[in-house]
């Protein structure tokens, strides 16, 4: 789907700076300048987030099915664990994708992975939880 989006995207950019007149340029002068972003706020922020919902969306149609409960889900939401950093981020992600998913005791499963795990151990989820 971003393939797509991007693809779309370019062609927009094409057409338009094949369709203005020779000498002139297809994009409008800026009228303000942007707010600068420090790249330490990018890797809190937007990068962090879309980690951990990226960890949700690569789980795979058949693992997604087999996760009936937390207890079943064993390690196959290890990478979850690992990449989202705080518990509010895990349970919105986790509902979102498995939305019958119970998850009164998602802290209690995590803190558990993060005890049979060495990788995950050292997480911030992990370390967040005191885990």
């Amino acid at each position: 789907m971003r393939k797509l989006l991007a693809a779309g995207a370019l062609l927009a950019l094409v057409l338009a700076a094949c369709s203005s007149p020779p000498g002139t340029s297809a994009t409008a002068a800026p009228t303000a300048s942007l707010p600068m972003v420090t790249p330490s706020e990018a890797a809190s922020s937007s990068a962090t987030a879309v980690s951990c919902s990226q960890a949700f969306t690569d789980l795979s149609a058949t693992a997604i099915a087999n996760i009936a409960s937390l207890t079943g889900a064993g390690d196959q939401l290890d990478n979850t664990i690992r990449v989202c950093n705080t518990l509010n981020d895990w349970k919105a992600q986790a509902q979102s994708v498995l939305p019958n998913l119970d998850l009164s005791a998602a802290e209690t499963f995590i803190k558990e992975r993060c005890q049979a795990s060495s990788t995950l151990s050292g997480s911030q989820l992990c370390t967040s939880l005191g885990a």
